[in-house]
């Protein structure tokens, strides 16, 4: 009996333990910060998506992956997972560059409406950075501006 009472004691130690380790976490921030041509070859356009993970907790948080979807004029243009880890310091914050990879044929009926300005100009970039305990949810809606 004082096995189970043992037993029954460190379990519940250890849980009260860890409920009271994450209750005072803060959620870390997710924002854009830019959209970046990195490279157009004969049939592809790479693009760095930017952004910046800040943790204001007093402890090391890891990013375990990132999860992206990008709509352009209403219309989906490419969507995927960046399985990279990196570790963002307390108090830091980190930059994380997502490369985005589009095919012409992908996107070329788009960028020519878009430059005769037959369509709306809009796009929505949404996605998730994955802590592994916690998913953050990131949105960014903007309008691209043509010279």
């Amino acid at each position: 009996m004082k096995i189970y009472f043992l037993i029954f004691s460190l379990s519940f130690s250890t849980l009260v333990g860890c409920a009271l380790l994450t209750q005072n976490l803060k959620d870390p921030e997710v924002k854009f910060l830019d959209l970046l041509i990195s490279q157009i070859s004969a049939d592809t356009v790479d693009l760095d998506l930017k952004l910046n993970v800040k943790n204001p907790n007093d402890v090391d948080i890891k990013v375990s992956k990132i999860t992206y979807g990008l709509t352009l004029a209403g219309q989906p243009m490419t969507n995927g997972i960046f399985a990279k880890e990196a570790r963002v310091g307390a108090h830091e914050n980190l930059e994380v560059i997502v490369p985005l990879k589009f095919k012409y044929s992908t996107i070329a009926n788009i960028v020519t409406s878009l430059l005769n300005r037959n369509l709306s100009k809009t796009y929505e970039l949404k996605g998730a950075v994955d802590l592994g305990w916690l998913s953050i949810p990131f949105t960014q809606k903007g309008e691209i501006k043509l010279q």
